[in-house]
């Protein structure tokens, strides 16, 4: 079981670099275009973990001063990520781009 959940988790996390190179190819690799793929990648990874931990972890919703001030931060981080891989796939090709930032992301 763990193997399957390794397995599985890779082949998601390298089609996240495809969707992001198809969404790229459509619509740009513009300021507005990384902040609206992140947007859009945000509001469906929330959705999903919200429904995942209330109905079948049990959660409750709570929250801090702390956790906003770490999650605005986590936010910047993500959307400068966002942006900077955008304009990194414009000059090089998938296989290398997926490469460093699976490095990146272990760090």
């Amino acid at each position: 079981m763990d193997y399957a959940i390794i397995c599985v988790s890779s082949i998601l996390f390298s089609l996240q670099f495809l969707f992001h190179k198809n969404y790229n190819d459509k619509y740009g690799s513009s300021i507005n275009a990384s902040l609206v793929f992140s947007i859009y990648t945000s509001i469906l990874g929330g959705i999903i973990l919200f429904i995942i931990g209330y109905f079948f972890v049990g959660m409750e919703i709570k929250f801090t001063l702390f956790s906003i001030l770490l999650a605005t931060v986590y936010s910047i981080i993500g959307i400068s990520f966002t942006i900077v891989s955008a304009k990194a796939l414009d000059k090089t090709n998938l296989s290398i781009f997926s490469m460093f930032a699976r490095s990146t992301t272990v760090l």
